[in-house]
């Protein structure tokens, strides 16, 4: 048995229609299927056929990553997912792969997983030292704009859209913060970071964030928001400043 076409084919009688509702009525049942994948990838048994569907197989990996009701299933998702990223052989697929996460993926905290998953690709292609898509500012350039977007948006919301936006998407956000002091602050990877991009990012995204971070410390100050999670949220929002203020940008 391989993860191709065995493991997929049993994924998609799973999972081919309403996939939340499968899940959701046959946990155990997904959670073995994940953990035959685990064991399939620890053992390298990845494909016994050229025409591997990398791309609709990590789809539906995360969607057991974010549907699961239970946390460590849901964690071992994401685990499987990155492994099986990661073995695909075409580096323009994974390339592909994580920008369409990045673009069209809903869950803030599976497309935080995405810029891990790019980060453990551009740290590999250092590594091998070779060229592929991972080792030249391309790859950057293909997704900046889906990591970084323009944050002007934020400064026309009410306090309490702000205050939902940052709910819904803080993971990623203090992700890609990360993600950007990766590139921009370590010598060794800055090479990968495509000509103005700095200036760009400065522009169009850390000035409207810090400003947001700002308001939002400012509503939770005065107290018009409260209640169980404002600690938390007061906590990520120093986290988020820190690290956007380190950034090497000039």
């Amino acid at each position: 048995m391989h993860i191709f076409p065995d493991h997929f084919l049993l994924l998609e009688e799973y999972l081919e229609d309403d996939a939340q509702s499968q899940i959701f009525s046959t946990p155990g049942t997904i959670e073995a299927i994940i953990v035959l994948g685990l064991w399939l990838e620890e053992n390298k048994l990845i494909s016994e056929t050229s025409e591997a569907n990398f791309m609709s197989y990590h789809h539906q990996i995360t969607l057991c990553s974010v549907y699961h009701p239970d946390l460590h299933v849901r964690n071992a998702a994401v685990v499987l997912a990155g492994h099986v990223l990661h073995s695909d052989p075409d580096e323009d697929d994974r390339l592909k792969i994580l920008e369409d996460l990045l673009e069209n993926c809903m869950f803030a905290s599976l497309k935080a997983c995405a810029l891990t998953w790019l980060r453990e690709e551009l740290i590999s292609a250092q590594k091998e030292k070779a060229p592929n898509a991972f080792s030249s500012p391309d790859s950057i350039e293909q997704v900046q704009y889906l990591i970084f977007p323009n944050m002007a948006l934020l400064e026309e919301m009410d306090d309490e859209g702000l205050l939902d936006y940052w709910v819904q998407n803080s993971a990623f956000v203090i992700q890609a913060a990360n993600f950007a002091y990766f590139l921009f602050n370590s010598d060794t990877y800055q090479h990968l970071v495509p000509a103005a991009m700095r200036a760009g990012v400065e522009q169009r995204y850390v000035e409207p964030l810090l400003a947001a971070a700002a308001r939002l410390e400012g509503i939770i100050t005065k107290g018009a928001s409260s209640g169980v999670g404002m600690s938390e949220v007061t906590l990520q929002l120093d986290i988020l400043q820190d690290r956007l203020k380190s950034l090497s940008l000039h």
